[in-house]
């Protein structure tokens, strides 16, 4: 069995120039693993192009600490490779990095196995933020539900029984396996945060496979939306409309992002705006009808004035997925005229169709 063994800097999670884990990257058939060398250097450090530390102070220090192990490794591949040849060939990259650090690393392994799953969980949260973070949050409070040693949990604690069990909790109060599943990964992103961080090197996500049902693909004709584009509407509906129309003629702007827009976010006929949840850059050509829009509901802080009036995001998403579901015809009631009944063409409509 051939295994490339290469130095790679682990910049996934990166946060300017922070020193980040260095690591050794396993691969055979495909398939990588990673080893942690036991140092962080800063990605300003590392030449990527030719695989070594750059010239500085430490350099010498990091060169011993990944020739060491790279060594280490070499070796104990060799070892295990004389040992049983043909188990080598059977097993996963992944089970055979985690033999190698059992036997290179067997009491450091033991002790951050045994980490607090409890402070990973905690450590991984702050590096998220708005909605995200809530949900990773509302996970850990339906751990907090399910034991009432959640804050003494550790890493060894969470295993595919115990995943399995939580899974059957869950399964009490929320029947749909896609409600549940969004927790399940929450918890799987916790792990590979923590192994990333050298804080555990359990994964018990190799015996336990999250499920999910398929959902309904979220796409509107283009005579479903011509028709929301120039459908009769009520006066209070109208807004709700050309928030919908602008989502889609941005390309499907998240609504958070679009409440985060300012006017100096035009500039020379475009939309220029950093995502907040994945931080990339985006360039939208305003199209007249978009214009038009923005034209109506010119804002004074943001650049629309939907924007202005709503604290956050939140508390108009909700307003405005209850109101694109009323879009349709209506009836008035004859004995209470201000009483309406709507007869809505698209009762599952949201903001994410505007947006798919």
């Amino acid at each position: 069995m051939r295994i490339t063994i290469k130095p790679y800097l682990d910049t996934r999670r990166a946060v300017g120039d922070v020193p980040v884990s260095m690591m050794l990257s396993l691969t055979s058939h495909g398939k990588s693993a990673l080893i942690p060398v036991g140092v962080k250097i800063a990605p300003s450090l590392w030449d990527k192009k030719a695989q070594s530390v750059k010239k500085c102070p430490s350099k010498a220090y990091f060169d011993k600490a990944i020739s060491d192990r790279y060594y280490a490794v070499q070796e104990m591949i060799s070892k295990l490779s004389e040992e049983d040849e043909e188990l080598m060939r059977r097993l996963t990259i992944t089970e055979i990095k985690n033999i190698i650090l059992e036997r290179l690393d067997g009491k450091e392994r033991k002790d951050t196995g045994n980490g607090s799953f409890a402070l990973g969980y905690k450590k991984f949260v702050e590096t998220k933020q708005g909605r995200t973070r809530q949900i990773y949050e509302t996970t850990w409070k339906r751990i907090c539900e399910f034991t009432d040693k959640a804050e003494r949990l550790n890493f060894e604690d969470i295993t595919a029984k115990w995943l399995n069990e939580f899974n059957g909790y869950m399964a009490k109060r929320s029947p749909a396996q896609n409600a549940r599943s969004i927790h399940l990964r929450d918890i799987r992103a916790v792990f590979n945060f923590a192994i990333d961080e050298e804080m555990t090197d359990l994964y018990p996500f190799r015996k336990f496979k999250i499920k999910s049902t398929p959902t309904m693909k979220r796409s509107l004709s283009a005579d479903d939306i011509r028709m929301i584009a120039t459908m009769p509407l009520l006066p209070w509906q109208e807004e709700y409309r050309d928030v919908f129309m602008l989502i889609f003629y941005l390309i499907g702007i998240n609504i958070v992002d679009l409440f985060g827009l300012t006017h100096e976010n035009v500039q020379n006929g475009r939309i220029v705006y950093t995502r907040r949840k994945t931080k990339r850059i985006y360039s939208i050509k305003i199209e007249p009808e978009a214009q038009e829009i923005l034209d109506r509901h010119k804002g004074t802080t943001h650049l629309i004035d939907v924007a202005d009036r709503y604290k956050d995001h939140t508390n108009f998403t909700s307003r405005f997925n209850k109101a694109l579901k009323t879009f349709g015809t209506w009836e008035v009631d004859e004995h209470h005229k201000q009483k309406v009944k709507y007869n809505p063409y698209w009762d599952f409509l949201s903001s994410y169709w505007a947006r798919h």
